[in-house]
């Protein structure tokens, strides 16, 4: 019980004191999304906002923060309904809360689904990004929903409208949000306890993401051959190492020993956890 309260208040606190210390204060970014969402509310019809996001959704040229339902129409049409700066913010705090409850919901049993507060808090960049409209840290959404299903998936129909809104979810958030595709590769590999149509399922699944992925790259990954120079990255590179020697390093160094300990003490679903925990230590260098 000590933990539990620990864990809530932690990440209580957290939260409260970068809310207080934000104060009145938020930058352009942080309303982009809502203020597209706006126009298209305000100026489209319903139709003409559907085909926009068909026509869109593997445009690697739009950028991530004016696309998609959860960071653009939501809290485009909160703004509509009652004008507020702070939507985008409301908004990214609900979807992420709901995202990491999701993921406690399906990865641990429920005697122990508190113990997700104790990763939350020992990230003071995933709480930072939590509370702000500027959703980086959407990518974590589809990664949430591909976790439910191939943890908690038992019959086929439901798996397969899982995997589907999986899919389609990875392309409404942040750019790393395509990789989620990874989890539904890796269960069809190393999850033992299915069945054999979920394991087709997952597989399938996992290799159309992936073929999405690859086939419409996202546009900070499309544009960087076009940079004439490299003369950047040497600074770059010395801006990082400044960062991560500063007093205000970020909590990287934590969170990946951390989750080396977490990999060594598993008991089950080890080729799941350590290829999706390679998979993000890959995009990070």
């Amino acid at each position: 019980m000590a933990l539990r309260l620990l864990a809530v208040t932690v990440v209580l606190v957290s939260l409260l004191l970068r809310i207080w210390h934000r104060d009145g204060l938020y930058p352009g970014w942080d309303v982009l999304g809502a203020a597209e969402g706006l126009r298209l509310v305000a100026t489209e019809t319903p139709q003409q906002i559907f085909t926009w996001l068909r026509e869109r959704q593997f445009d690697g040229s739009l950028s991530w923060n004016v696309y998609g339902v959860p960071l653009v129409l939501v809290p485009g049409v909160l703004t509509w309904l009652h004008p507020w700066e702070h939507w985008a913010s409301v908004t990214t705090f609900v979807f992420t809360t709901a995202a990491f409850a999701l993921a406690a919901w399906a990865v641990l049993p429920p005697g122990q689904r508190w113990l997700m507060l104790l990763g939350l808090g020992a990230s003071g960049a995933l709480l930072s990004w939590s509370v702000c409209g500027f959703a980086y840290g959407s990518s974590f959404w589809p990664y949430a929903v591909a976790l439910a299903v191939v943890f908690r998936g038992r019959r086929l129909l439901p798996s397969l409208l899982g995997t589907l809104f999986a899919l389609l979810l990875a392309w409404h958030v942040q750019e790393l949000g395509p990789t989620a595709s990874i989890v539904f590769l890796l269960a069809a590999a190393g999850r033992r306890d299915a069945s054999p149509q979920l394991h087709v399922l997952w597989l399938a699944g996992g290799e159309l993401g992936t073929y999405l992925a690859l086939a419409h790259p996202p546009g900070i990954v499309a544009t960087r051959p076009s940079i004439p120079a490299l003369d950047h990255l040497e600074k770059t590179a010395k801006d990082v190492l400044a960062i991560f020697r500063g007093p205000t390093r970020p909590d990287t160094p934590i969170l990946l020993p951390l989750a080396l300990v977490a990999a060594l003490l598993l008991q089950r679903d080890r080729l799941l956890w350590w290829g999706v925990l390679a998979l993000q230590s890959m995009l990070v260098a």
